[in-house]
């Protein structure tokens, strides 16, 4: 991982951590920007953070033509709305309005039976597999948290950049309910309605016990909470964290080139996904899709972190059987 990644993985956790200071004593210490100065976690004037992007070697910039040309490469069919493109549903938050969309069974993937199936008949983490505390006063501290499936909540996230300025427009849940996985992909369709997918999120992981992500301890949870924070919204419940990708660069690290969770998935799914889009290109999609209203791309990035979340309870079901 690149030094500019870890600077900014560093930042945004920071940033976490210093707004819920602030919303505990309101009066404590100066500005936000002064704070993350003085912690030598960012210069003034500092450059544009890059994007978000898991591991990814760096590349030559692409050009705003190549980004368009590359995005109508998944503009499919005729052009509409979100409601349009995907079936989902307008639900509240809090008052406030965001869009769910909800897949169950075969509606996550056409293996996902089966693999709910094998996910029901386990009785214990796979071996390999360790839980960290998160929202405690010990972030890093080791937990033996027990397998409960039903309290197990997998978790992805899509924003628009690495900069904790950026935005949070789509979070996918994925939890194994009456013998079968369920899907839930809060989404955003506009830059306001962030607030309400964030509230929702919120309440529905208070009833987990453990959290599946991968690369969450330092993306996707504290990517949340900063923005949580900066809408002033409650914090995550203390929850147990099992972040898989250490999981997988232990098993895989000899085997495999990297350990990027679609290298991950083509190793142990034997395939390649059909449909999907490069992370890279997801900011650019959803700002294009807020500024035009054309949500043919955004049925690609709903499937990226679909999948994300599939492939996360695979990996779990093949570490249990080897």
């Amino acid at each position: 991982m690149g030094k500019s990644l870890k600077d900014s993985l560093k930042i945004i956790k920071a940033r976490a951590d210093l707004m819920r200071r602030r919303r505990e004593s309101p009066g404590a210490g100066g500005g936000l920007i002064d704070d993350l100065v003085d912690s030598g976690l960012v210069k003034r004037g500092a450059a544009e953070v890059p994007e978000k992007n898991r591991e990814t070697p760096s590349r030559a910039p692409e050009t705003e033509a190549e980004v368009e040309s590359m995005l109508d490469h998944f503009k499919e069919g005729e052009s509409g709305p979100i409601e349009a493109i995907e079936p989902g549903d307008e639900v509240s938050a809090g008052g406030e309005k965001f869009y769910l969309i909800r897949r169950e069974a075969e509606g996550v993937d056409p293996e996902a039976v089966e693999e709910a199936k094998a996910f029901g008949r386990l009785n214990e983490w796979p071996d390999h597999i360790g839980a960290r505390a998160h929202g405690t006063k010990s972030p890093g501290q080791k937990l033996e948290t027990p397998f409960d499936r039903e309290a197990i909540c997998f978790l992805d996230i899509e924003t628009t950049g690495l900069s904790p300025t950026t935005y949070l427009f789509l979070i996918g849940l994925m939890f194994w309910e009456k013998g079968r996985f369920v899907a839930e992909l809060v989404f955003a369709r506009n830059y306001a309605e962030e607030t309400a997918v964030l509230k929702y999120v919120r309440d529905t992981m208070s009833r987990f016990g453990s959290v599946v992500t991968y690369n969450g301890d330092r993306f996707d949870l504290p990517f949340i909470e900063t923005r949580l924070a900066t809408a002033r919204v409650e914090p995550l419940d203390p929850i147990a964290s099992v972040d898989l990708l250490y999981t997988a660069r232990r098993v895989f690290r000899d085997v495999l080139p990297n350990c990027r969770l679609g290298t991950v998935e083509r190793h142990i799914r034997g395939i390649d996904r059909t449909g999907d889009i490069p992370g890279r290109y997801i900011p650019a999609a959803y700002h294009d899709y807020v500024r035009t209203g054309d949500a043919r791309a955004m049925k690609n990035v709903l499937y990226h972190n679909r999948m994300d979340l599939f492939t996360m309870a695979i990996l779990i079901n093949r570490l249990a059987a080897d």
